[in-house]
């Protein structure tokens, strides 16, 4: 039993890897329902435009990161992306 730990690891990582970039893109899009929802309800498109720039400026975020850096790694849409929705 102890000997198969460290294939356990290994396959449970690579089945992590595999998976992740679903599982971004499920809460990115679960994200995006969430901003329609908002402004929909609210109406402030110029609030939600000037609150995500704010974010960005102060997290120091990346406003519109490459695609494939999207695709594998953010589990929110860009901030670029969120805004032009507004527009």
């Amino acid at each position: 039993m102890p000997a198969a730990l460290p294939l356990l690891l290994v396959v449970l990582s690579v089945f992590g890897l595999l998976l992740a970039p679903a599982l971004n893109a499920l809460s990115r899009a679960f994200e995006r329902q969430c901003d329609r929802y908002a402004l929909g309800r609210t109406g402030l498109r110029e609030a939600y435009r000037s609150a995500f720039a704010k974010l960005a400026r102060v997290n120091k975020s990346d406003p519109d990161p490459h695609p494939v850096v999207v695709w594998l790694f953010h589990d929110h849409p860009a901030i670029r992306s969120r805004i032009a929705m507004a527009n």
